[in-house]
Formats: C-alpha cells, structure tokens, sequence
C-alpha cells in the first residue's frame, strides 16, 4: 500500500483538532511519518503497511508497549519513541504522570536496519539493556533520555556496540562503565548530563575520537579528569556547566580543537585559569555565567577565536582586562559590577555588548 493510502486521522495536541497526519520524504528523500503531534492510544494499522518506511516518529504518552506488528517494517532506519514535554518535566513528574513505555520487546532487534533508536521520557523503562541491542549492527545513534536506567551492561563480551552517539541524559545511573560495552574509538558524542555522576568516568579517555562530550547537571561532580583533557584532543564541544566544580579543568589548554566551552553554574569556580588561554586557540564561545568568577587574566587576548564571552551573573567581577579580542562579537556582562569597560571594547565596531543597563 502506498504513501498516499496510509494517512492518519488523530487529534492533534498543538490545535486540539482532528487532522489528517501523513507520511512523507524527508530532506534526505527518505519515507518519514512524524506522528508526534497526534494524541493516539496505540499503533494505528496505517503505520504497518509502509513496506518502505525508514524513519518513524511516535508518541508514547498513552502507549506503554510496543506491537509485534512493528517487525513489519524491515526497512526502518530511524525510530523515535517520545513523550510531550518530556524535555521541561523531570522524569519524577513524567513518572507520576504514567506515560512513556514501560518495557522494549526483544524482537526489536530483529529490526536489522535500525541506525537510531532513540527513547525520551518513559521514566519507567528499565530493561533497555537486558536485550541483546548489539545485534543490531547498523546501530550507531542510541537516546534512552529520562528513563529509569540505574545501570549500564557490564558484559566483556567481545559482541560491543559500535556506536557513535550515546545519549543517556536524565537517567539516575549508579555506576558507569563503557569500555565494556562500547567500541571506544567509534565514539563522537557522549552525553551523559544529570546522570548522578561524581566522577568523570575513566573510560572516556579511550575515546580519543570524541567531539562532544556533556556532563552538565551532575551536582556532585567536583572536578573533570586532567588525562581527558590530553587524552581528548579531537574534543571540540565541553559542556560542564551546572555541577559542582572547584577550579577550571586542569590541563584545559591541551584541549586545542575546543570551540565550545560551558562552565556557567559552577558556583565555587572563582578563576578563569590563565595557561588555558593560550591552548583554546581554537575557542569560540566560553560561558563563565553564574560562577563566582572575580578576575578575569589578561592573557584571555590569547584566545584568538573567541566570539561570544558569557560573564552573566558575576556579582564579583569588577574590572574587565584591557584585551582587544578582535574576533569578539558578543560579550554579556549583565549583572555583574563592572563600572567600566576597556575602550578597547568600548571602541569596537560590530560587537554586540550586554551590560549593566540592559539587564
């Protein structure tokens, strides 16, 4: 049955109105049906009869198991199993609220083609790893975000997931281990932000081909492990804003190819250190907002790349140093107690300053 024959009629959760939700192509010309707006209470029949489906987009806020009939579509690519809102509710609330998926079937693997599995707010799925998920070989992007994920496989098994994105973002993990599990090399993001950490994990210094790597949201997590720093030199996005850090990452300078950097949240971070300046050459937006930074060095000119300085909320700082930054295109100093800025900021054409009079 074609494209055409396979539309469905559901309310609609942004209208509140009956509508007709379609399959189509994609910007990759692949058959996509996004269903994510549809209030629906289980797998519409219409779906099972796409033979050539790559990517399917569900709504798992009132449907808490997956059917047997989903082994029909052999040419699956993509799927993504999601509840509303799961983004701005914690999984506590997502959790009293019932929804999301409660198991995931083993037969899932049998869908041979599937490269992205991808599961956000179903707080009480927990089995997700008691399935043999490497047999699915073509597997590289795995999202099980706010679930109810406490630990991760600890097999030595020589069967190890080659994937290049992991996002376990929202589950309360009590341990971590991947080198275990996880071909480390194949890896180019991690994100394992609000996971309960107080350590960087050791094995990510194996993933020497990583570019993204999030840890932000891990309130006990006091400091970032130097070796990562030297070890990951391919990292070009860092984002450790939100815990509990007591100085800037030691050795940050080795982190050369780093063009993100998020330290906003860290309360106990007073320095911005000076010898990292001179390795972020390569840096483009550094976001210090909300810490207690009091100084900042002068050797921040180093930063040759720099576009965007995120100073917000730092009710310590009081003088800005006398740096020309001359890649520098926005610079956020609302609510901190800097009485004037250098006219070599001042002087600059082209660069968008927020200061104390527009917060």
């Amino acid at each position: 049955m074609g494209a055409g024959f396979s539309e469905v009629c559901a309310f609609s959760k942004a209208t509140g109105e009956s509508q007709l939700f379609k399959p189509k192509k994609n910007q990759s010309e692949r058959l996509e049906f996004d269903l994510l707006d549809a209030v629906l209470l289980d797998f519409p029949a219409e779906v099972f009869s796409l033979k050539d489906l790559k990517v399917l987009k569900f709504p798992t806020d009132h449907v808490h198991k997956l059917p047997q009939a989903l082994t029909k579509l052999k040419e699956l690519e993509e799927l993504v199993l999601q509840t509303s809102d799961w983004w701005c509710k914690s999984a506590d609330d997502l959790k009293k609220e019932g929804v999301g998926l409660m198991e995931v079937p083993r037969f899932v693997t049998s869908l041979s083609r599937l490269r992205v599995l991808s599961i956000y707010g179903s707080p009480r799925l927990k089995n997700i790893f008691e399935i043999p998920l490497f047999q699915l070989s073509n597997l590289v992007e795995l999202e099980i975000v706010k679930c109810g994920i406490t630990d991760l496989p600890s097999t030595t098994s020589s069967d190890k997931f080659q994937l290049s994105k992991l996002n376990l973002r929202g589950n309360p993990l009590r341990w971590i281990k991947l080198s275990s599990w996880l071909q480390p090399t194949a890896m180019r993001i991690l994100i394992l932000s609000d996971c309960n950490l107080n350590e960087t994990p050791p094995d990510i210094c194996d993933m020497q081909n990583l570019e993204k790597l999030d840890l932000s949201g891990n309130k006990n997590l006091h400091s970032f492990s130097s070796l990562a720093c030297v070890r990951l030199s391919n990292l070009t996005c860092l984002n450790l804003s939100n815990c509990d850090l007591c100085g800037a990452p030691p050795l940050m300078n080795s982190l050369r190819n780093l063009n993100f950097l998020n330290l906003s949240y860290n309360k106990n971070l007073e320095l911005f250190p000076a010898a990292a300046c001179g390795g972020l050459i390569n840096l483009k937006l550094l976001n210090l907002s909300w810490c207690n930074i009091q100084t900042l060095p002068n050797e921040l000119c180093r930063m040759t790349s720099l576009e965007k300085l995120y100073l917000m909320g730092n009710k310590n700082l009081v003088t800005f140093p006398c740096v020309t930054l001359r890649s520098l295109k926005l610079l956020d100093v609302r609510q901190c107690d800097i009485q004037q800025l250098p006219m070599e900021i001042e002087s600059r054409q082209h660069l968008e300053v927020w200061d104390w009079r527009s917060s």
